[in-house]
């Protein structure tokens, strides 16, 4: 999986929320993501939003491109913060756990 996002917007986003998207990225490995489209920003490309556990082991709500043939399978990463603790409580809901688990 390969990941791009626009520098100057990576340099404002650490700024404001401390998460850089190189960080972000790393949600992407989580096994138990949750992606969801992101209707309300999707009026030119489809937008997605997703929350996972970063390699620091921060819970992250990432808003990006989807991953699509059209973009080569790269997701275009927008923005990352911490998740808020309703995000945070929907992650953990959907999470694959004994419990919960189909297969």
């Amino acid at each position: 999986m390969n990941f791009e996002w626009d520098e100057a917007k990576n340099r404002a986003n650490i700024k404001k929320h401390g998460v850089s998207c190189n960080e972000a990225a790393t949600i992407f490995a989580d096994k138990n993501i949750l992606s969801l489209p992101d209707e309300e920003h999707s009026e030119a490309e489809e937008r997605w939003v997703s929350v996972g556990i970063s390699k620091t082991l921060k819970v992250l709500f990432v808003a990006h491109l989807s991953l699509t043939p059209q973009n080569g399978g790269t997701i275009r990463i927008f923005s990352a913060r911490k998740a808020e603790p309703d995000e945070e409580r929907d992650y953990a809901a959907s999470a694959v756990t004994p419990e919960n688990r189909t297969a």
